[in-house]
């Protein structure tokens, strides 16, 4: 097996740009970048003179080169479909931005070819394999809290038209906050939780024409969740996401309720600087008499404690779920960022949208086998 893996990336735009092609060029040392490939051919070129990439490809070139080992898929999610199955009919491996699909259907029909091609799928985000998740994964296991009970997942506010330059295309179909925001904390609530086998969700769209910059945008999309899953091993979480709401936008993004304690996970988008891992435990709010403290309890802030992460990584590590995936390929093993917990992860999102449709609960149809934690220096190793 190669000890270099050969990328090809499609899709030069501002994720691309901004965080993988800096990531892969300069930290990652199993695999390499050989080609770009981008509608608009310039800005490919432009990226790949910055970083020294050899080749700028069509689209009917990049998939028919036989140099590619993997096809890098940072396309809008409206393109992902289409890119994937063609990586894969190409003799690719696939690792895709999310969602890997935009329904079901659509994730599944992905997962399916990879295995009759037997090639790997993998899909962002990767952030549950960063220092944060990482080490809240440990404290569970470790039994810290106790035995888990529930979870929260949450992320709102007022919309990502101030932090990103193009913001139109969130508000279309195939965008929103559900699919872009919420495979970060869903994904990390399944890695704690295990496979989902019910949902419900309430929600809709809150500001039906939005002012976006210097002009207004017909929503398309749900910009408002309220949802609860319930997991295969009987616990449940309650799951908020909105693009709608002001002010809420503080505080952790994931919650872990144990019967010892409760753990706080900052923004999930941080894999490791930037990431903070706090815990709240029974035994600390027991005041003077024994008894559990009034005044501790109302005043629980006060009595977390921030967890030393596992390892150092770096607050943007973006190519990290790759880069395992190569290892995986290189091992004979799965990979942890992988097509059926893809595949569920999209099932989550799809079904979010359907209860809001037909306001019943919907039964999830796939699951995942639990991965286990990354090896604490794996990352050292691999840059």
């Amino acid at each position: 097996m190669k000890d270099v893996f050969k990328i090809g990336v499609i899709g030069c735009g501002d994720i691309s740009t901004r965080n993988y092609v800096p990531n892969i060029t300069s930290r990652f040392r199993n695999m390499e970048i050989y080609a770009l490939c981008d509608l608009d051919r310039e800005r490919a070129m432009a990226l790949a003179a910055k970083h020294g990439i050899p080749h700028v490809l069509t689209l009917d070139e990049i998939y028919e080169d036989s140099e590619i080992d993997v096809i890098l898929n940072l396309t809008n999610p409206q393109a992902h479909y289409d890119v994937n199955m063609r990586a894969l009919r190409a003799g690719k491996h696939v690792y895709s931005e999310k969602p890997l699909g935009l329904t079901l259907q659509e994730a599944s029909d992905i997962v399916r070819l990879a295995e009759e091609k037997n090639l790997y799928v993998g899909c962002a985000p990767d952030v549950f394999l960063g220092a944060g998740v990482q080490t809240c994964r440990k404290v569970i296991e470790d039994g810290v809290i106790g035995e888990v009970l529930s979870a929260k997942v949450a992320n709102m506010y007022h919309g990502p038209e101030n932090i990103h330059p193009a913001p139109d295309f969130f508000y279309r179909k195939g965008a929103g906050p559900m699919l872009d925001i919420g495979p970060y904390g869903i994904s990390e609530m399944l890695y704690f939780m295990g496979p989902a086998v019910e949902l419900c969700c309430y929600g809709g769209i809150g500001i039906p024409h939005r002012p976006v910059k210097d002009h207004f945008v017909d929503v398309e999309v749900n910009t408002n969740y309220n949802g609860i899953v319930k997991f295969a091993n009987g616990k449940s979480a309650s799951v908020n996401f909105s693009w709608d709401t002001w002010g809420a936008e503080n505080g952790p993004c994931v919650q872990i309720y144990g019967t010892k304690g409760s753990l706080f996970l900052s923004d999930p988008d941080n894999y490791g600087e930037g990431s903070r891992v706090h815990v709240l435990l029974e035994e600390d709010l027991y005041g003077e008499d024994g008894k559990i403290s009034r005044d501790k309890t109302s005043n629980s802030n006060a009595y977390k404690k921030e967890v030393p992460l596992l390892f150092e990584s770096p607050a943007e590590n973006r190519g990290l779920g790759l880069c395992e995936m190569i290892e995986a390929i290189r091992e004979g093993r799965p990979a942890r960022a992988n097509g059926d917990f893809a595949c569920h992860v999209t099932e989550l999102l799809d079904g979010f949208n359907i209860a809001i449709a037909t306001g019943k609960p919907y039964e999830i149809q796939t699951t995942f086998d639990m991965m286990e934690r990354l090896p604490e220096d794996f990352i050292r190793e691999m840059e």
